[in-house]
C-alpha cells in the first residue's frame, strides 16, 4: 500500500500515466484502498474525485453507490462523467429517474454516458424511456430511441414502432435500427415489380 500512498502523493492529475497507475492500484488493494478513496471523494481536485468514483465503481464496494450518486450532481463535468460510467457498471434501479435527466443535457457526452447507463439498467428503464421518446425535446429522443434500440426486451418493439417515420431522422434512424436488431427489419416493396 505505501507503493499506492508515494504515487498519490506525487500524483499529477494531468499525467495520464500516473493516473492509470494509482487506479489500478486502488482496484487492486480493493477494501484495504477504501480509506485512501474516501480522502480523495472529498478532495477540491475535481480530477480526483473523478478518480475514486471510478475506482469504486470498479470494486462494486456498498460505499460505491452513494458516491456514484453523489457524483451525478458535481459541479464539474469529468466528475459527472465519471459517475455515469459507474452507473454503466453498476446498473442500479434507483439512479432511473436521475440517469432520464440527463438525456436531454446540451453536453452531448453526458447525454451519451447516461443513455449507456440506462442500456445497462435493461427493462427496467423501458417504461421512463418510452416517456421520453413521446414527450421531451428533440435531443433526449434520439438518445430514449438510441436505448430503446438496444435493449434486448419485446416491450421495446411497440414504442419504436410508432416512431417509425419520424421528422426526426436519428430517431427514424434508431427506431429501425432498433427493429432490425430484433429481425424486424421492414422491407417495402410495390406488389407489381
Amino acid at each position: 500500500m505505501e507503493d499506492l500512498l508515494v504515487l498519490l502523493h506525487e500524483l499529477d492529475v494531468n499525467n495520464d500515466e500516473q493516473v492509470e497507475q494509482v487506479h489500478a492500484l486502488l482496484i487492486n488493494y480493493a477494501e484495504a484502498a477504501i480509506p485512501v478513496i474516501n480522502d480523495l471523494l472529498i478532495s477540491t481536485d475535481s480530477e480526483k474525485r473523478a478518480l475514486a468514483i471510478s475506482a469504486l465503481s470498479h470494486l462494486h464496494h456498498p460505499a460505491s453507490q452513494p458516491a456514484l450518486f453523489r457524483g451525478l450532481s458535481d459541479p464539474d463535468l469529468i466528475v459527472r462523467y465519471s459517475a455515469l460510467l459507474g452507473f454503466r457498471r453498476q446498473p442500479n434501479p434507483t439512479a432511473l429517474h436521475a440517469l432520464v435527466q440527463f438525456l436531454c443535457e446540451e453536453d452531448p457526452l453526458l447525454a451519451r454516458l447516461a443513455t449507456d447507463a440506462l442500456i445497462a439498467l435493461g427493462e427496467d428503464s423501458i417504461p421512463a424511456l418510452v416517456d421520453v421518446l413521446e414527450r421531451q425535446r428533440p435531443h433526449g429522443r434520439i438518445e430514449a430511441a438510441r436505448a430503446l434500440a438496444s435493449i434486448d426486451h419485446e416491450d421495446v418493439i411497440q414504442p419504436l414502432l410508432k416512431v417509425l417515420g419520424n421528422r426526426s431522422t436519428f430517431v427514424d434512424y434508431w427506431a429501425r435500427e432498433g427493429l432490425n436488431r430484433r429481425g424486424l427489419g421492414l422491407v417495402f416493396f410495390s406488389p407489381r415489380a
